[in-house]
């Protein structure tokens, strides 16, 4: 029973903080929504700040859970696994009216230079992220998808780059067309130096 009630109040939280960001939700607002007294924060929570950086841990579960499941599920090709992903993302933002993008580069854009736990833990996430990526183009030029001129690490830090610069032009311009054109164009950039080996 506790455990939910702590799952209840990273449930809502998150989907507070993920459409509002990080200072404009405010504790009272995320009890109301997880139907929990003031007390039950602060059995599982030191502070607010506490709460955020474990919320944090809660997102990586989500997303990462996501990029694992949908990798095995077009286990033939890695980088069409990849790509999966990014247009799972890309759908789900769609179905929040494009709102929201991702709470890694979110938090990042909000506490990354003001808040030094914040930052520490999420360059631990973003670091993690380009490393997922760069075992998939491992993977890919493996099987030949992708040039074995290619460096993949930079690569990693490009794709990861770009994924986060195209969530940020899709909440500006309330459209999908910054997220299709990196999962088409950059892909297919990737694919061609492969294949013209």
């Amino acid at each position: 029973m506790k455990k939910d009630t702590k799952q209840r109040i990273f449930f809502e939280g998150a989907k507070l903080i993920h459409l509002k960001g990080y200072g404009s939700t405010g504790i009272q607002e995320v009890l109301t929504a997880a139907g929990v007294p003031k007390g039950s924060f602060y059995f599982y929570f030191k502070s607010k700040e506490d709460f955020g950086l474990q919320l944090i841990d809660y997102f990586k579960e989500f997303i990462y859970g996501k990029w694992d499941e949908i990798g095995r599920s077009s286990a033939s090709s890695p980088l069409e696994g990849m790509r999966a992903f990014f247009q799972w993302f890309l759908s789900l933002n769609a179905r929040n009216g494009y709102k929201g993008g991702c709470p890694f580069g979110n938090l990042g854009q909000e506490l990354g230079d003001i808040n030094d736990s914040f930052q520490q833990k999420l360059n631990v996430v973003f670091e993690e992220f380009k490393a997922k990526i760069n075992q998939v183009l491992i993977e890919a030029k493996k099987l030949g998808e992708i040039s074995e001129d290619l460096d993949l690490e930079n690569l990693s830090d490009l794709i990861f780059s770009c994924f986060q610069g195209a969530l940020i032009q899709m909440k500006v311009s309330r459209s999908s067309r910054s997220m299709e054109n990196f999962n088409q164009l950059f892909f297919n950039l990737v694919t061609s130096a492969g294949n013209k080996r």
